[in-house]
């Protein structure tokens, strides 16, 4: 009977050990892929989101938003999509932008966020996380797909690229905050 208490004694305490060593790998591992989510994020992501937002003319040339001859990036290209039999070239300058500026920034966004999502999906979240974990992952997945579809769009005369109705990365913020904080729980 005593020889039992101890073996359980010892299998409890292995457990606990492999649950903290899961907890510990899955740390070390997510703390770079959220140093690179970040850079991401502020490198090619905002590049891409300024490119889209920003207010041209009909010629193509950046002005300010407050331009009576002038629409937002996103404004041309939802119109290309919704009216496909309007040329983008009656327009004469916007494709030159999109080519210019908005594929080489969504290029950046789907390049660099795959090998994101990458690191991403080679991890093993502890249950506990798991949620945030993978609502990270479904924000990162579609900010990739959305960006090769515009600039596939953009470099095949504008067809409508399929996006998703709902954008996963609403989720982000408090996402990050709760993998945050329970990286600081389990440090």
């Amino acid at each position: 009977m005593r020889y039992l208490q101890i073996l359980l004694a010892l299998l409890f305490i292995a457990s606990c050990s492999a649950k903290q060593s899961e907890e510990q790998q899955y740390i070390s591992t997510i703390e770079p892929a959220i140093e690179d989510l970040e850079a991401w994020i502020s490198g090619p992501v905002y590049t891409y989101d300024k490119a889209l937002n920003t207010w041209i003319t009909e010629g193509g040339k950046p002005v300010t938003a407050n331009d009576p001859t002038a629409m937002p990036v996103n404004r041309y290209l939802e119109e290309f999509w919704q009216y496909p039999d309007i040329s983008p070239y009656v327009y004469v300058g916007v494709p030159v932008y999109f080519v210019k500026f908005l594929a080489p920034a969504a290029n950046l966004v789907s390049s660099d966020g795959f090998s994101v999502l990458s690191k991403f999906n080679s991890m093993t979240p502890p249950s506990s996380i798991k949620t945030a974990h993978d609502q990270i992952a479904s924000c990162i997945q579609y900010k990739v797909e959305m960006a090769a579809e515009i600039e596939q769009s953009i470099t095949t005369n504008y067809f409508l690229p399929n996006l998703q109705e709902s954008d996963p990365c609403n989720l982000l913020e408090p996402a990050l905050a709760n993998l945050e904080q329970y990286i600081e729980e389990n440090k």
